[in-house]
Formats: C-alpha cells, structure tokens, sequence
C-alpha cells in the first residue's frame, strides 16, 4: 500500500498512542495500586480500574497499529508476513480480552464478593490465570514472528523492531536484577518506544 495512504498515517498515530499508553500504564500507574492488602481491595480500587481501561485502550490502539504495520510492508513479506500478521493481531486481541475480562468481571466480583474472589486468588492457579498467561504467550508470539517479518521485509526501521524484540524479553530477565516493578517498568519502556518508533514512522513515511 502508498506509504502515504491515510490509512496507514492513522495506524501509526495509534500504534504511538498504544506505545505511549504502554509506557504510562507501567511506569506511572501500576505503582500507585495499593499493596499488602487483599487481592478484592486491589481489583476494586480505582487505580485498578485506571490501569486497566488504560491497558484495554492500548491493546485496542495496537490492533489498529498492527494492522498498519502490515499494510505498510504487505507487498514484501508475502505468505509469510501475513501469516505473521494474524498471528500478532490474535495475540494483541486476546490481551484485549483480558483486560476486559478485568475491567467488567473480575473488578465487579471484587465490589459485590470480594470474599469469593479472595478465595479464588488464594486458591492457587485458576482457569483464569491459565488464560491469562495464554493470552500473554500468543502476544509474545505472534509479536515474535510479526517482528521477523519486519526484519525480513527491510521496510520499516530495523532499529525500531529491534527495540520491539527486546521489550518483549526485558521484563522477565530484568525482574531477575531488579524490583519488579521497576524491572516491569523498564521492560514497557522500551517496548513502547519501539511502538512509538514504528507508529512515527508509518506516520511520516514517504513514497519511494
């Protein structure tokens, strides 16, 4: 597609805004979620429900700005790309999920029986953190594989996509060294810069 299309313009101010949305949810709002208390008292503060409108918003922006980056490099990646590009946009989708399931059920129980959903959070592993970390796994994935995509394409920044890979990695391997929230923090940072990155560039891309 004309890297210049609107559509693709557009994308890109949603994939900065999803990188910009990650950085803050992470970096700012995530610490002031009350701590040493019950999970209920945490699902039904307002922080919690701060942090994940927010968080629902960004994966709603990064559908958008996935969808951009594939019409911007879809004519040099062939089967392969778009098979990337699903994969990247179920993962980002299920984590939307998610965090609506947050939102709307889960901040729900905790006002109506936050004894119930205490039982449940000190009942070990649920069907609902199963889910949950599915749906993190397919995002890590199918991100994965859209970013050597990206990477075999040779049409968006390669820098950008890199800093992409490494935010998907950072977390875990920093919360080895550090806090983890700080170790949550960083790893979102650098993340969303590389949606922030990529966004301008589909933002100001130019024929040719």
């Amino acid at each position: 597609m004309h890297p210049s299309h609107p559509s693709v313009r557009y994308a890109g101010v949603a994939l900065a805004a999803a990188g910009a949305l990650t950085i803050v949810v992470n970096a700012i709002v995530t610490p002031t979620l009350p701590r040493g208390v019950p999970f209920a008292d945490v699902a039904a503060s307002t922080p919690f429900l701060i942090r994940q409108s927010l968080a629902a918003l960004a994966a709603i922006l990064l559908m958008f700005g996935c969808v951009g980056l594939h019409l911007r490099q879809m004519d040099s990646v062939g089967r392969f790309g778009a098979i990337a590009f699903v994969l990247a946009f179920s993962g980002t989708a299920l984590l939307l999920g998610v965090e609506w399931t947050q939102i709307f059920e889960v901040r729900d129980m905790a006002l109506r029986e936050p004894e119930a959903l205490n039982r449940l959070d000190a009942g070990g592993l649920s069907r609902a953190d199963i889910g949950a970390m599915i749906a993190l796994a397919a995002l890590v994935v199918g991100w994965l594989v859209f970013a050597i995509s990206m990477l075999k394409a040779r049409v968006l920044p390669r820098r950008a996509v890199w800093l992409v890979v490494a935010g998907l990695f950072a977390t875990p391997f920093l919360s080895a060294v550090m806090p983890p929230l700080v170790a949550a923090a960083l790893g979102n940072a650098i993340l969303g810069s590389g949606w922030i990155w990529l966004g301008f560039d589909l933002m100001t891309a130019q024929p040719g």
